[in-house]
């Protein structure tokens, strides 16, 4: 699998790797030359690509590293001359050797020990004895009369490779002789993710015994070290950052790897459709969305039923934005494995893609809350959430609704048979019927335990009077269905049409919607077919309805909160019939 460094810094997936490039995925720098594979095909600005299978890509006998180093071009091996190895006395080379490329194809070497050395093979006497000049800087290089480059060759007569060269070559400082051998750090990158803590360890590798005398790191309180092995602790609240961690070596030469601890510093979740866009989620944290508490339900974008649908009520496609903002701003969103997804919400709308920092969620169509999740790939990282909150309606009622008209029937039944014509028709007889205590209200807020309305758009009065529910599909106001159902009741027990209508001014006025309601249920009880006058009431009402009403979303469940009126008592949590319809002696 790819090494986390080569995704979060070079966008070097296994799929890439495996694809085009032809890398080992088990191994961050297939062609060893000091160079990550991802660094070489997607290198950092004003640098050049290499080959990561090829430790030297243009054949010009300079390793890769080494002209990015210098800043040579790693394809032209014409450019490769007069480049120079860095070496250390005491067991250590800073560098691979580079070839010095002229017409004798000759080896440069610097050292940045100051002293006068000899450079031998290992075990015999050496191929090219030359002083090494040092300068006022404690650096110098080996020279040969008019500046021409010491040149060396292995006995059996070809030029040393860096495997060969590594253990094929001493040095000699004052009657003393050292090998000549190369160090470093491993890992050479470390990437992790804000809030996850535990401890990364940096070893000295190179040769048997590698060290480095101190160890330190630009980590905030972060232990010094010795010897071959740095263990740096990473606490849940360092800050993002690229921090780096230092082996300095026994004679002055420093080696350096590399932790990137990254943040989504907030989620930021937006849309054209949406009444409070955009909305910012800090990341790293869950944000619970409780429907039921009224005033404070949790941190959300909103998007409301009116501004996303047409004049039938279907619903436009539209989209919400999520961007994923990463500190440090340095990585790119080709850098992670990073995804996106659903944690929880109805079954509609999807992703554009989920592989990138900033995606689409693309029409959503039902009602609901929509709790959405990012991931940065890296273990131990807490993922970041965002909540996209479409607010429910009520639930349905419509079979509420039908059972409550077999129940108007039968207390038509009763008054008709308990009352004359003329006594029917008496406004103090109808107030005791349909006014009196609430006898014609639907009261409460009626819900869904697995689908609820949202509390804060579905406020309800303590009289049990403001609720929006859903009826055959559509939002709308409880008390247009008790306008309905008072209108049912009075055509069944045979009032009066002008007595009708002018009992719509007791108590309240009705409005137009209200008055369409009335007209509807007095229809239905007259013989009009239920199913198509209901159907075309509650998108006409819908029309006229209020802001409240027309921001919620159908809400198709049943009611599963009905109670009796006897039984009513919490307008929050329960939902009742008329009372005239359960009186027992009207």
């Amino acid at each position: 699998m790819t090494r986390p460094v080569e995704v979060a810094l070079y966008g070097l997936t296994d799929g890439r790797e495996k694809r085009i490039y032809k890398t080992d995925m088990g191994n961050a720098d297939t062609d060893g030359d000091g160079l990550l594979d991802g660094s070489e095909v997607n290198p950092p600005p004003d640098e050049l690509d290499s080959d990561p299978t090829k430790p030297d890509t243009d054949g010009g006998g300079v390793w890769d590293d080494m002209e990015r180093l210098f800043g040579t071009r790693p394809r032209d091996w014409w450019d490769d001359q007069g480049l120079r190895v860095d070496l250390w006395l005491g067991g250590y080379v800073s560098y691979r050797y580079q070839r010095w490329c002229d017409e004798e194809d000759e080896e440069r070497v610097e050292c940045t020990h100051p002293a006068s050395v000899w450079i031998y093979a290992a075990g015999g006497a050496p191929f090219e004895e030359r002083e090494l000049v040092v300068d006022g800087e404690g650096r110098g290089e080996l020279v040969r009369g008019g500046g021409v480059m010491v040149t060396f060759a292995e006995p059996g007569g070809h030029w040393a490779s860096w495997g060969e060269w590594t253990n094929l070559f001493c040095v000699q400082e004052d009657g003393s002789t050292h090998e000549v051998k190369h160090i470093g750090i491993q890992p050479q990158m470390v990437v992790t993710g804000y809030g996850h803590s535990g401890e990364i360890t940096f070893h000295a590798v190179g040769h048997e015994g590698a060290r480095f005398a101190s160890w330190s790191s630009t980590v905030s309180n972060a232990p010094s070290g010795t010897g071959s092995t740095y263990t740096l602790p990473i606490s849940s609240n360092t800050p993002p950052g690229v921090y780096i961690v230092t082996g300095h070596g026994e004679l002055g030469c420093d080696h350096v790897a590399t932790v990137v601890v990254l943040k989504v510093d907030f989620i930021e979740a937006s849309s054209d459709k949406a009444d409070n866009s955009p909305q910012q989620f800090p990341g790293h944290q869950a944000w619970p969305f409780d429907p039921n508490n009224s005033t404070d339900p949790g941190k959300h974008l909103v998007v409301f039923f009116k501004d996303v649908v047409d004049a039938s009520l279907n619903v436009l496609d539209f989209d919400v934005d999520l961007d994923a903002h990463i500190l440090p701003n340095s990585v790119s969103d080709t850098s992670l494995s990073e995804t996106w997804r659903k944690i929880s919400g109805p079954a509609s709308g999807s992703f554009d893609r989920t592989d990138t920092f900033s995606v689409k969620y693309q029409n959503p169509k039902k009602g609901g809350i929509y709790k959405t999740g990012f991931d940065l790939g890296l273990a131990g990282c807490v993922e970041s959430e965002a909540n996209i909150v479409l607010p429910l309606a009520g639930a349905e009622i419509d079979s509420i609704v039908q059972a409550d008209i077999t129940r108007a029937n039968a207390f038509a039944s009763t008054v008709v048979s308990n009352y004359t014509w003329l006594e029917r028709q008496s406004p103090i007889n109808g107030v005791r019927w349909f006014v009196y205590s609430g006898r014609g209200d639907y009261l409460g807020r009626p819900n869904n335990a697995n689908s609820q309305t949202v509390r804060k758009y579905n406020q309800v009065a303590s009289s049990g009077m403001g609720a929006v529910a859903t009826w055959c599909g559509v939002p709308i106001r409880l008390a247009k269905v008790s306008n309905f159902m008072v209108g049912y009741g009075a055509k069944k027990i045979g009032v009066n049409p002008v007595f009708g209508w002018m009992s719509q001014v007791i108590g309240t006025f009705n409005d137009s919607a209200a008055s369409k309601s009335w007209d509807a249920g007095w229809n239905i009880a007259g013989g009009s077919a239920y199913g198509s006058t209901v159907s075309n009431l509650v998108v006409d009402v819908w029309d006229e309805a209020d802001d409240k009403n027309q921001k919620l979303w159908p809400n198709l469940p049943n009611a599963d909160n009905y109670v009796v009126p006897s039984s009513y008592w919490d307008e929050d949590t329960q939902f009742t019939s008329p009372g005239y319809l359960y009186l027992m002696n009207p």
